[in-house]
């Protein structure tokens, strides 16, 4: 089973667009270190009993090791537009895939050569294996995209999961397949 290292900023927009339950249910196996879980639980934005949801959910909780501690440290040092890589010092270490909707982040982890995916990723994965409806994730694009903190291009994403009266009885309306996908990449 693939294994995905989530950040803060990716469970947020998850939580916020309502499609948390039907993400954290694809069969992948999602891991978030140490110090990013103590940081939700003291998020106010983020509600009272949602790190605790997580591990009921699957998210697994580990623990950073010296030598990852030590490379989120630098790569602050280095880089400090990074609020918290602790995400990527893990991913990057463990070659794992990193799972962040933070541009500086991703940054990084393209200049480091990780495997990364965004929000958008996994919400299409969440149709194609059929864990969520197009009504669910248009809505929930929606919710995420009138957030001011979500970070998701606009541009991309509106309409991109309109539902129809046949919603999921047949392909139709614009998916994320004809989305350039090189803007959500790069955010310059």
């Amino acid at each position: 089973m693939d294994v995905m290292v989530a950040d803060t900023s990716m469970l947020m927009n998850l939580k916020r667009g309502g499609l948390l339950e039907q993400c954290l249910s694809l069969p992948l196996t999602f891991r978030m270190p140490d110090l990013l879980y103590r940081s939700i639980l003291q998020n106010r934005e983020a509600g009272s009993g949602f790190a605790e949801s997580l591990l009921s959910l699957g998210l697994e909780v580990v623990e950073l090791s010296g030598e990852d501690v030590g490379r989120a440290i630098r790569f602050r040092r280095e880089h400090r537009s990074l609020t918290l890589p602790d995400s990527l010092a893990l991913a990057s270490r463990r070659r794992r895939t990193l799972l962040s909707d933070d541009f500086a982040l991703k940054a990084l982890a393209r200049q480091l050569k990780v495997t990364f995916r965004g929000v958008l990723w996994l919400i299409e994965q969440t149709h194609w294996k059929g864990v969520a409806s197009r009504a669910a994730i248009a809505s929930g694009l929606e919710a995420i995209r009138a957030h001011p903190r979500s970070g998701l291009p606009d541009k991309e994403i509106a309409g991109s999961w309109t539902a129809t009266p046949k919603d999921d009885q047949e392909s139709c309306g614009k998916d994320f397949a004809s989305i350039d996908r090189t803007r959500l990449k790069d955010p310059s």
